[in-house]
């Protein structure tokens, strides 16, 4: 078997067993994402299946966001993100639940507190760094910045409830105007479910 169908098998088994567990009828609370969570990490810890030729980082964020499976509906949307080590966001949700999993490399989650008003800038709560083997879940009003502060190269998986294009809603925060704004992700993660 290739690297690539054990890969999809394995990508396939593990969204089939984060959507048994968060389909039991029960709303999505903390302890259920970090279960869900440990999947995730589980698929990480393969890193044979993720080799760096085959996500190579271009350094443009689209196109080192792969979309590696999502439901029909755009659910359960599961994205391998790579790095060069110049990754770095504004604090914004994702206005779906998120769990992200280390396969190389170190991705820095700050953590924000929502000011009082709604609006303003969130506050900086906590920073959890997210290694190889490791995860981090995040609730829909969570909200988070991610960065790679060693400048060194990254792979992570990012499951989503909903796939980028889905999450209306979303808020994005402007650290340098504390402005914010409710818009979905204009990330377009590359084509192609599974690269080989």
């Amino acid at each position: 078997m290739s690297c690539a169908d054990e890969r999809s098998r394995a990508v396939r088994d593990t969204v089939d067993r984060i959507r048994a567990r968060a389909e039991t009828g029960r709303e999505i609370d903390r302890q259920t994402l970090h279960a869900l969570g440990s999947h995730l990490v589980e698929l990480a810890r393969r890193r044979e299946l993720f080799p760096r030729a085959c996500f190579p980082a271009t350094g443009d964020a689209d196109r080192d966001t792969h979309l590696l499976s999502c439901d029909d509906d755009g659910r359960y949307a599961l994205y391998l993100f790579s790095s060069a080590g110049d990754c770095e966001t504004p604090p914004h949700d994702h206005a779906t639940w998120a769990v992200i999993a280390g396969i190389e490399g170190t991705e820095l989650n700050r953590l924000y507190r929502r000011a009082a008003s709604g609006g303003g800038e969130p506050e900086l709560v906590r920073e959890i760094a997210v290694g190889p083997g490791e995860g981090l879940s995040l609730m829909p009003e969570d909200v988070h910045a991610i960065a790679s502060p060693c400048r060194k190269p990254l792979m992570h998986l990012h499951m989503y409830g909903l796939a980028f294009e889905h999450q209306e809603g979303r808020t994005t925060f402007d650290e340098r105007t504390d402005a914010h704004s409710g818009i979905a992700s204009g990330r377009t993660p590359s084509s192609g479910r599974t690269p080989s």
